[in-house]
């Protein structure tokens, strides 16, 4: 009985303490000088990345994305959300990750490079 409820008891500090370690929160690193305030960094505690998208008149969406060390140009060009022919919205633009092939969103959708720069 004292057995179990010891072993009940190391079993939920062990939960709380992976949970509380999932969730936090990675700080930004300090911005690189090359690149611009209106870009956004996302990541976690293993890197990230500064990026910058703007939507335009087409509904596409202009983006770049910057190392997050050294402020080096990742990725530059024309995006759409993957499997539409839009960008996403000034409203969907809030950004979870960039993993080298596309701009991850909060909400769930995941932005790559257009087939033909348009």
């Amino acid at each position: 009985m004292i057995a179990s409820r010891l072993l009940s008891c190391l079993v939920c500090i062990a939960a709380t303490l992976w949970l509380t370690t999932c969730t936090s929160h990675a700080k930004p690193p300090v911005r690189p000088t090359s690149v611009p305030p209106s870009a956004v960094w996302a990541g976690g505690a293993d890197g990230g990345a500064f990026i910058d998208c703007r939507v335009r008149r087409d509904g596409l969406d202009d983006c770049t994305v910057y190392n997050d060390g050294t402020g080096d140009v990742w990725m530059k060009g024309t995006f759409e959300l993957k499997g539409s022919v839009r960008g996403a919205t000034d409203s969907e633009l809030r950004y979870s990750f960039a993993d080298g092939e596309g701009i991850g969103l909060t909400g769930g959708g995941y932005l790559i490079p257009t087939q033909k720069q348009k």
